[in-house]
């Protein structure tokens, strides 16, 4: 489905450099049928698509978005209200997702092993303290079969534990990769300059986006907050009036195209950092690893990622207003509804997830 760059898989990982550089004057040599398809850039709709969807949203951020700010400010009060309180918490979730990141790397490295046993073992006490705790409480409400939690939480718990004993050699080989992973990250410092960089590019286009959807409904008044919502003498008084049918119409492709933005900036962090370990695996002494192997998914791979971006932000826009339904649903007291719409956004969920491992083999 996709079409990467091959210049970070034309050589094979495992062969030595010298061998490497034969391989690549063998290619050379080739007749040009039998060569490696020239380096371009792929899927150029989808990018072109990209570009002028992300285009529209900050268009529509910076044509309406100050006009919200202002309607939601309170008048004469120097400290930050209303939209402007959100974007600073927005900026501190930001500063905050980058510290717990760089310590779940440096967790992994050293407490692999650790963390997958602590998982499984977590998992299995979960299961027996719910089949313990629904048994005793169904019992307590003199339930006829009070106690089918018990054999169904043991068989999962069982269920779990077979599987541990079954990968338990392969638990120390995922925990090696990891530290070596984790090393080829460390040992490149550029990796997580880039990653950094994208963790700000993320979290200023969400930020756009909010201005620029929150903006486009206050301009088509969609939401409108009345005049005492800026007044911090009648704030009490303040009141948003929505009109709930155009909001839900717009919701699915608005999602989308947040969601959209969203997997583009983390595909390119995800193919920088695979081209990354793989030519420091080939050689090491490469000038400018990193800048390269983000260079080209900046570039030439850039249409293939937002050709499988897209895809997995579709389902997921799909899957979150299917979620906020089976919510409403729920709160209502309609219970089929919501269990029905439930089972969908799950269903769609494992599609959701299956593309994205086709994306990532990929990538």
């Amino acid at each position: 489905m996709m079409h990467i760059d091959p210049r970070d898989t034309d050589v094979n990982s495992t062969r030595s450099s010298v061998d490497n550089v034969a391989y690549v004057v063998e290619q050379k040599d080739m007749p040009s049928s039998h060569r490696s398809p020239p380096r371009q850039c792929n899927d150029m709709l989808f990018l072109i698509a990209f570009l002028a969807v992300a285009g529209m949203t900050v268009a529509f951020a910076v044509q309406f978005g100050p006009k919200f700010i202002q309607e939601t400010q309170l008048r004469d009060n120097p400290d930050t209200t209303g939209f402007k309180k959100v974007l600073n918490y927005a900026a501190m979730c930001g500063g905050a997702s980058i510290g717990i990141s760089l310590a779940w790397i440096v967790t992994m490295m050293f407490l692999g092993e650790f963390v997958i046993w602590a998982s499984l073992f977590f998992m299995i006490g979960a299961c027996v303290f719910a089949g313990i705790f629904m048994t005793k409480k169904l019992h307590e409400r003199e339930a006829k079969v009070y106690w089918w939690p018990a054999p169904v939480f043991g068989l999962l718990a069982l269920l779990i534990t077979l599987y541990a004993v079954c990968i338990r050699k392969r638990v120390k080989f995922a925990a090696v990769h990891l530290k070596i992973a984790g090393n080829a990250i460390f040992r490149l410092p550029m990796t997580l300059i880039v990653a950094l960089v994208m963790v700000v590019v993320q979290l200023a286009w969400a930020i756009t986006w909010f201005l620029g959807v929150y903006g486009l409904f206050d301009h088509l008044e969609y939401i409108k907050p009345n005049h005492h919502c800026a007044d911090p003498y009648s704030a009490a008084k303040c009141k948003l009036h929505v009109k709930y049918g155009p909001i839900v119409g717009l919701s699915v492709p608005m999602l989308a195209v947040f969601f959209w933005g969203a997997m583009v900036v983390k595909n390119i962090v995800a193919v920088t950092v695979a081209g990354t370990v793989a030519a420091w695996k080939v050689n090491v002494s490469t000038p400018l690893i990193t800048l390269g192997a983000w260079g080209r998914a900046m570039t030439l791979s850039l249409g293939s990622i937002c050709f499988g971006s897209l895809v997995v932000a579709i389902l997921e826009a799909i899957q979150t207003v299917l979620n906020s339904i089976s919510m409403v649903a729920a709160r209502s007291g309609n219970c089929v509804a919501a269990c029905i719409v439930g089972c969908l956004a799950c269903c769609l969920g494992c599609i959701k997830n299956m593309v994205e491992t086709f994306n990532r083999y990929a990538y």
